[in-house]
């Protein structure tokens, strides 16, 4: 039907080069041999997923652009608000955009996503030469938007 077949397995970097002979993983859970893991991995669409010990994801890599379900709710949970400065938008309604911008070397991972309100969101992927970003204490980021010019006295104002 024009679909291809996507198929999850979760495989560890050493089974992969041959280093190990540990089993790889389904999405079910179901073991498979790693020489069939290796086999597949020849012509597969390799994605890198790296999760933390609680099983959350941390980091897509360059595969993906999109933070997934797990790293909202990760950011909503770091942030109560939009992280432009002086924005009071919930971070639950924000979107979840990159710091570093994804194109061209940005990664999809949670130090580099923060949540931006859509009017900013937009105004940052205009303008990201006026934007300054922040890094809090708490591991969180802030950012300044420079929208206008620093002010400079007219000529006239100057005189006596």
């Amino acid at each position: 039907g024009g679909r291809r077949t996507v198929l999850h397995v979760q495989v560890t970097e050493q089974t992969l080069t041959g280093e190990s002979d540990a089993p790889a993983h389904l999405e079910d859970g179901t073991a498979i041999p790693a020489a069939d893991a290796r086999r597949m991995a020849y012509t597969a669409e390799l994605r890198r997923v790296l999760r933390d010990a609680r099983g959350i994801v941390t980091d897509f890599g360059r595969s993906r652009r999109l933070a997934s379900a797990d790293q909202r709710e990760a950011i909503i949970a770091r942030y109560r608000y939009c992280c432009r400065e002086g924005c009071d938008v919930p971070a639950y309604l924000a979107e979840i955009d990159h710091i570093e911008p994804w194109y061209p070397s940005g990664r999809t991972d949670l130090g580099n996503l923060a949540p931006l309100c859509a009017p900013d969101n937009k105004w940052k992927s205009r303008h990201p030469d006026k934007v300054e970003v922040i890094d809090q204490p708490d591991g969180t980021v802030t950012m300044r938007f420079h929208r206008y010019p620093k002010h400079r006295p007219r000529a006239w104002a100057r005189r006596q």
